[in-house]
């Protein structure tokens, strides 16, 4: 690996060993399966992994940072901020 490939490789586990990580468990992925259905019921589908997200983000009260605020924003109760 290049100095400079290697460097810049650093530089993003730095940045993430200060981060919290959320994971997909068992109830984050039963929020974001209600959110899919009734989405998909409502006609206003999204990807189902954004879906997962948004389970995710409710589960743990936080925000989701996107700048698909097109899709996120039919979740109720969603938190979004943009960029």
């Amino acid at each position: 690996m290049s100095d400079k490939k290697e460097t810049e490789k650093q530089k993003v586990l730095h940045t993430l060993s200060g981060m919290i990580i959320w994971h997909l468990d068992s109830k984050a992925a039963q929020i974001g399966g209600e959110i899919d259905g009734k989405l998909a019921k409502e006609g206003r589908k999204i990807d189902p992994v954004d879906s997962m997200i948004a389970g995710i983000a409710i589960t743990g009260d936080e925000k989701v940072l996107t700048r698909n605020v097109k899709h996120f924003s039919r979740i109720a109760g969603l938190k979004i901020e943009t960029y």
